[in-house]
């Protein structure tokens, strides 16, 4: 019986220090110079991805542009905050004037399922079977 307490009391101990040795870590901004001169956040997100989005959203009231690190770490990126009035330009694409002769007509598509007329008379194809 004490031998059954003992390993009772060393399973626990051990779900313990695994609960504490791996805690959670909070996601984190930092300012930092990036690559090309300009201030950059450094985010590291850790756990909560979606709670490193909201303090991405407070420091950044205009929106912001995400880069991955050089680590290429799934939780850590660069964000670039946005401009005031800055938004993201909606492609426009201008229509192309009409030719010269106008459009050419398109010939509507042919129905696979219509009997064709025989060109070679009515007679039966011959495979040389």
């Amino acid at each position: 019986m004490w031998r059954l307490e003992r390993f009772a009391w060393l399973g626990l101990l051990t779900l313990a220090l695994g609960c504490v040795s791996r805690p959670r870590t909070e996601p984190s901004l930092r300012e930092v110079v990036g690559p090309d001169g300009s201030r950059m956040l450094h985010t590291q997100c850790g756990s909560d991805e979606g709670r490193c989005y909201e303090l991405l959203g407070q420091r950044c009231p205009h929106g912001y542009d995400l880069y991955p690190t050089v680590a290429r770490v799934p939780e850590r990126y660069l964000a670039r905050c946005r401009a005031p009035g800055y938004a993201l330009p909606a492609p426009v694409w201008p229509r192309p004037p009409p030719p010269a002769g106008g459009w050419a007509p398109v010939p509507a598509p042919e129905d696979p399922w219509r009997k064709r007329r025989s060109t070679d008379g009515g007679a039966e194809p011959d495979f040389g079977y």
